[in-house]
């Protein structure tokens, strides 16, 4: 018998490295024959995966089909209909090819069961998926949001503040917009280089100079750090935030005029944390008053899974293995 756990750790372990080519163009009619290639690259090939991949007489029905010495193709058959749930109606075919450069699945069959073999896929791991992330800093009048948190008795929700924004109650600050593989982490900066001295020395005594030296920097802009990871099923996105704002004010006020540049003003407004949102929607990670009190300073996330294509990915249809 076929190891089916075996054959999902070994999924699992080629997690959001697999890609899809689409070799014939796909028909609306979900039972049209149509024919697509799966390549899953040997990214993060483990030792379980490479010895059941060895040809071995000895070894038998335990290795996957591809890999037996003798298999035939109602094996294989057998194998993606069983794991994947996937029909083989007359005059379907698949057949998998190994090179070093990993596994291809070509597969002829309708729509539905392509989006079956696509659902197990998805459902671990094995799928290639970017993600679409936008981070907006807005400042909003306090006397737009105070007398409504008042009206509501305690603070507004996410969709009440981003309708306030959409409606033009408030200046965008920043927008930064980036595309992401799942799970990799990204950094985002838009900002200015600030110089400054951190030493003072001065020479002479008539007409003393004064020489500043040891040098430093700070960025002052806008700073997205940001690891999104699309969740099983593409219902949500968890991401893990790093955002900054830093704002260059000058320097201290009340300072002699040869230590001003000596003490450099900045202003920082940053978020640490992780938060889950729905794929395709926007939360607010952060809220936080201006140094005058008359603005609030919100901070906007939202995620959005995106085919390679181009084109967003929707959530799971599990109503595709009910018959």
């Amino acid at each position: 018998m076929i190891r089916r756990p075996l054959f999902f750790a070994i999924l699992f372990v080629f997690a959001a490295h697999a890609q899809e080519a689409v070799t014939e163009a796909a028909s609306d009619d979900s039972t049209e024959f149509i024919t697509r290639a799966y390549h899953i690259p040997p990214t993060r090939f483990g030792d379980p995966f490479a010895e059941f991949q060895v040809p071995s007489a000895d070894r038998g029905d335990e290795a996957l089909p591809w890999a037996r010495k003798v298999a035939t193709e109602a094996d294989t058959l057998e194998f993606f209909a069983s794991t994947f749930n996937i029909d083989f109606p007359e005059g379907s075919r698949i057949r998998v090819l190994r090179a070093t450069t990993g596994l291809t699945v070509i597969l002829h069959n309708t729509r539905r069961n392509h989006e079956r073999f696509q659902t197990i896929l998805r459902l671990n791991g094995v799928w290639s998926a970017n993600i679409r992330v936008v981070w907006r800093v807005v400042s909003m009048p306090n006397d737009v949001v105070d007398p409504l948190e008042r009206e509501a008795g305690g603070d507004l929700d996410d969709e009440t503040l981003l309708d306030l924004w959409k409606q033009g109650h408030g200046e965008n600050l920043a927008t930064q917009t980036l595309m992401s593989i799942n799970g990799a982490n990204n950094i985002l900066t838009l900002s200015d280089e600030i110089i400054y001295p951190a030493d003072m020395d001065t020479h002479g005594e008539e007409n003393p100079q004064v020489i500043y030296g040891n040098f430093q920097k700070r960025d002052a802009g806008f700073i997205l750090n940001v690891t999104p990871v699309i969740q099983p099923g593409f219902e949500t996105i968890s991401l893990t935030l790093l955002p900054e704002v830093v704002e260059y004010r000058g320097h201290l006020p009340n300072v002699p005029e040869t230590l001003a540049p000596l003490s450099p003003l900045f202003r920082t407004l940053s978020y640490t944390g992780s938060i889950e949102i729905p794929n395709g929607g926007t939360r607010m990670v952060g809220m936080s008053n201006n140094h005058d009190g008359t603005h609030r300073i919100l901070m906007f996330i939202g995620a959005t899974a995106i085919e390679p294509d181009g084109t967003p990915v929707k959530p799971l249809d599990t109503g595709l293995f009910q018959e």
